[in-house]
């Protein structure tokens, strides 16, 4: 790819166009064993969507969900989970009920709270990883 979308984003502020300069990935990772079951990639930011459609496929039941500030709308989409994201910083309590306990709970016991997000860390290396994996044999 030649630019990286982050950069971009924070360069031209929230919106960057969809296009042919970015792929767009989701994994969802089982934590305990460290691995990916299901994904989604893309050229449009259909990728959440993939992912979500092969989990369904699976008949996977997920306990818990994290994902960053983007992904508010998985609050409806696991909404039998309990699901971990740090709100924006202009987020307010006002949306919806889980919305509301989801916020209240980082209020609560923001280290608990942490704690439990950060976990999302494990992905991260992981996607790294399998990144710099790919890219070794390009």
């Amino acid at each position: 790819m030649t630019k990286h979308y982050r950069s971009e984003r924070e360069k031209s502020g929230e919106g960057v166009k969809e296009g042919k300069d970015f792929v767009y990935s989701f994994f969802i990772f089982d934590l305990s064993s460290n691995l990916i079951v299901a994904y989604g990639y893309s050229l449009k930011r259909e990728a959440y969507e993939m992912a979500l459609e092969a989990l369904r496929d699976l008949g996977v039941e997920v306990d818990s969900l994290r994902a960053d500030k983007y992904y508010k709308s998985t609050l409806d989409n696991f909404s039998d989970s309990e699901v971990y994201l740090i709100p924006k910083s202009n987020a307010t309590i006002k949306g919806g009920k889980r919305w509301r306990e989801m916020v209240l709970r980082f209020m609560r016991n923001p280290l608990e709270y942490l704690e439990e997000y950060f976990k999302r860390e494990r992905a991260e290396s992981l996607i790294s990883s399998i990144k710099r994996h790919y890219m070794l044999r390009l």
